[in-house]
């Protein structure tokens, strides 16, 4: 499997993308989702990184993560002159954007995404032990475990990560998160779905889990 490289650029935010090992429809389960939920608001704090959308599917999982800078924990003034309520500098074309020197002062991208898949991981594997699912729970397990205690594989290794790079592109990614159970023939309307940022933002329920919601 080829290795993409990650870009960790100060004012840009991630549109990401993780799934369940073997495309397993593991969060058809809301014990599990809640996992996710649990858990995007404990890194959050930890990484100080801010969530603008998220959906949980049945066999993946789509983020809109912005990283802040460690000495951060508002956004500045001028980070935002050009479109007040999203991070990125739109004014720069994206090729521009691209050749932008990554900030040290970031948490990286791999870093959250590496423990948080880490840790979710390890709680799905006790829940599913606990709750005795265990044909679920075999269809994870790894035939040649290269450590005695890694006998499980949760998530497929890596992640997608796509840097944004424009309020347009912010939207077409929000969009397509908030679009993707209803394409996926899960529900009838996106509301319905309960584990989508959509209801944040159009339906300003924050029962599940806060996020930082943009001015659409």
């Amino acid at each position: 499997m080829i290795k993409l490289p990650k870009f960790n650029i100060e004012g840009q935010v991630h549109f990401v993308t993780t799934n369940v090992s073997k495309k397993t429809p593991l969060f058809s389960d809301n014990l599990f989702c809640e996992i996710i939920i649990r858990n995007l608001e404990f890194y959050r704090k930890k990484f100080i990184f801010e969530l603008y959308g998220y959906v949980i599917m049945p066999d993946h999982l789509h983020l809109l993560i912005y990283p802040r800078p460690r000495q951060e924990t508002r956004p500045t003034r001028q980070e935002a002159r050009f479109t007040p309520s999203l991070p990125m500098d739109i004014s720069k074309p994206p090729a521009a954007q691209r050749g932008m020197v990554r900030s040290p002062d970031l948490t990286k991208i791999e870093k959250i995404m590496e423990d948080f898949k880490k840790y979710t991981a390890k709680e799905i594997i006790t829940e599913l032990k606990n709750s005795k699912k265990d044909d679920l729970l075999n269809g994870f397990k790894l035939s040649y475990p290269k450590k005695k205690k890694h006998q499980y594989r949760i998530w497929q290794n890596g992640f997608y990560d796509f840097n944004i790079y424009s309020a347009k592109k912010f939207l077409e990614k929000l969009n397509y998160i908030h679009e993707n159970p209803l394409r996926a023939g899960l529900v009838k309307n996106s509301e319905d779905w309960p584990y989508s940022s959509y209801r944040n933002y159009y339906s300003d329920d924050e029962s599940l889990i806060k996020i930082n919601r943009i001015g659409l």
